[in-house]
């Protein structure tokens, strides 16, 4: 485990005394190339005060003083500068220079809950550690208020959460009740479920060697979507096992430079439930995956292909489903995101796993900063989000599946998703982060314990909580009056037009429509699935020994399936095969190179000794051309001084995601 140190620092006992200059000068860049999102901005850097670090402070000193907080203080101390706007990016493909990773210490500064803590007398009892941290997300780079990776070499406790190696520290930003997102993950735990653990913290950085602190506003920390003990809990999957049915995991989402994409079997069923998109592996890590296991996942007869098939098919044998997938966990994830009216619902941020000799599960949640009355369905107030996706439509019409909907709904809402315990909630956090707001004239403000957030952020703080709990409650109130209207007489509009469907949704008679009449007969006679329990990681018994080299269930990269990232700047470039060629999807492909070349992977290209010289003169020509225009666009960018990033996922990006 990652060594913890506590340590008085004799340097940052200087620093704290002797003041502040302002850090991080690229954000004012940031600020001119998009002003519309950093107009929060009303100060200016802020400085330490000059209280003298091994100063005392009385209740009443730290209640006033602006360095003093009701929550822990995160302070990152990076060896060297974190990348700014403007980095110089490498040719591509390759990854995005803003997202360096560097090495970086972590003090963190905690007094009980409800005392405060402070940046200048409480350093001297902070908890050191050592992880590397680098910058999360595309869209958000524009912010001031960066989103953060932090990673460890081994699994590490912080706040006292339980040990991991990977944690993000995520910056609410459009998010004025600063609360969205540690809700979300409240409200699913409350389902028995895994979803990650939150903590509030207020966060400095030092970004440059001799710097000074300076302050980024109000952040929280959030455990990332992990696989292991403490987490979500899945069964080793390695090449040695003979079981490869599980654990897996994977989500949908823009795919990014060196992730694992599995090259599922891209046919009718695919492009109708599966979203026509390839999946991100998860879990295990890509590398440590044999050519067995990759094929067990993509063949036709692997699990996902084999539900898709099942949807389309076998409609009219609904008790089939949940040999297919977990209905329990499939109906939180999709009460919790009906509730929550993401902006993403559904297609984006969208994790899934699957555990030794058992079904598909959903979940968890992640990133739901645009959700609960922000973002584009704020105002889909009165209808329900599934009907955009083929696949839950498809859900809906299963009879197990609405009548455990239904029942489940009115149980949460009932006990821990009542109108009664989410105030209680809202209301609690609220008190917290309102009595740190106290010490700051204008809330949206990054000065000291204010909470930087965008200035779009209309009225005071306790006004967006308001809108926050209004939004919640009205929703919640509309799926109450609307819950039971998931039983309804089957149709293709409602179902998606295709294989054969039940008449009803009531019972495994699909002839039966008593439910539309008499709906609470149905749903209280289906039973609610039992919550699976995290796997006791255990290693899978070792393998005989061979007695022949056995490259087919060895550990191997495939660079089917190992990514380069979607491009919108670059579409010459292909998504795997180095970028240079594509692969048949299904099991057991291989690159078909588009430059000639002749390895495996396509990155080694023909070389000129081997191309005719009717290619050659053409090479040389077009190169002519290229460098004439590449001088006038340099030029151009010169003159503008705007930085050209040349990588940029496609569609929204991770940037509460679990990179």
């Amino acid at each position: 485990m990652q060594r913890l140190v506590v340590s008085v620092v004799v340097a940052w006992t200087a620093i704290l005394a002797a003041g502040v200059a302002p850090v991080a000068a690229n954000h004012h860049r940031h600020h001119r190339h998009h002003r519309h999102h950093h107009d929060h901005h009303h100060g200016h850097d802020r400085d330490i005060e000059d209280t003298p670090a091994n100063a005392t402070l009385s209740t009443s000193d730290r209640a006033t003083n602006p360095q003093c907080y009701l929550m822990p203080i995160l302070l990152l101390q990076p060896t060297v500068p974190l990348p700014t706007s403007d980095c110089v990016q490498d040719p591509l493909p390759s990854p995005d220079c803003a997202k360096k990773t560097v090495a970086t210490t972590l003090h963190v500064l905690h007094n009980k809950d409800d005392e405060w803590t402070c940046l200048q007398t409480d350093l001297a009892n902070a908890t050191t550690v050592s992880p590397r941290v680098r910058y999360r997300g595309d869209s958000s780079l524009r912010f001031n208020k960066h989103q953060l990776l932090l990673l460890f070499d081994e699994p590490t406790s912080l706040l006292g959460l339980p040990p991991d190696a990977r944690w993000a520290l995520h910056g609410p930003f459009i998010d004025g009740s600063l609360m969205r997102n540690h809700l979300a993950h409240w409200l699913y735990r409350n389902t028995g479920r895994y979803s990650p653990r939150t903590q509030h913290v207020a966060l400095y950085m030092v970004n440059k060697p001799g710097g000074k602190p300076k302050y980024f506003g109000f952040y929280l920390l959030v455990e990332t979507i992990g696989y292991g003990p403490q987490r979500v809990g899945l069964a080793l999957n390695e090449p040695n096992c003979t079981d490869h049915s599980g654990g897996w995991a994977w989500q949908y989402n823009p795919i990014t430079y060196g992730a694992y994409t599995p090259n599922i079997l891209m046919d009718m069923y695919q492009g109708k439930f599966g979203m026509g998109s390839r999946p991100l592996l998860m879990y295990p890590p890509g590398e440590s995956l044999s050519q067995a296991m990759r094929d067990s996942f993509v063949a036709d007869t692997g699990f996902l292909p084999q539900l898709y098939r099942y949807l389309w098919h076998n409609m009219t044998s609904p008790k089939l489903l949940s040999t297919h997938l977990d209905i329990g966990s499939y109906v939180d994830y999709f009460l919790h995101t009906e509730w929550s009216l993401n902006q993403d619902a559904y297609s984006k941020s969208a994790f899934f796993f699957k555990d030794r000799a058992s079904p598909i599960e959903a979940g968890p949640v992640w990133d739901l900063n645009l959700a609960y009355g922000l973002g584009s369905h704020a105002t889909q107030t009165t209808t329900w989000l599934y009907k955009q996706q083929p696949a839950w439509m498809r859900l809906v019409c299963n009879f197990e599946f609405a009548s455990i909907a239904i029942a489940r709904w009115k149980a949460l809402r009932s006990t821990v998703w009542s109108n009664e315990s989410v105030t209680l909630f809202i209301d609690g956090t609220e008190g917290v982060l309102s009595r740190n707001l106290a010490k700051c004239s204008n809330w949206m403000s990054d000065k000291y314990s204010c909470a930087s957030v965008s200035a779009s952020n209309q009225g005071s703080y306790v006004a967006q909580v308001a809108l926050l709990k209004a939004s919640l409650i009205s929703r919640a109130q509309w799926m109450d009056a609307n819950i039971e209207s998931l039983y309804s007489k089957l149709s293709g509009d409602i179902c998606g037009s295709v294989g054969d469907l039940p008449e009803y949704n009531c019972a495994e008679d699909g002839n039966d429509g008593g439910c539309i009449v008499n709906p609470s007969a149905y749903y209280t006679r289906v039973p609610i699935p039992p919550i699976r329990q995290p796997s006791k990681v255990t290693p899978c018994p070792p393998a005989p020994p061979a007695t022949t080299v056995d490259t087919y269930n060895a550990p191997s990269i495939d660079p089917c399936w190992l990514s380069v990232g979607s491009y919108v700047t670059a579409g010459y470039i292909t998504l795997t095969c180095s970028g240079h060629g594509t692969c048949p999807s299904g099991p057991n492909a291989s690159c078909i190179c588009n430059n000639k070349a002749t390895t495996p992977d396509c990155a080694t290209a023909v070389s000129l000794d081997d191309m005719p010289k009717v290619h050659l003169l053409s090479l040389w020509f077009c190169g002519g051309i290229l460098l004439v225009l590449g001088a006038g666009v340099g030029i151009t960018w010169l003159r503008n001084k705007i930085r050209r990033r040349h990588y940029s996922p496609i569609s929204l990006d991770l940037k509460y995601g679990t990179e």
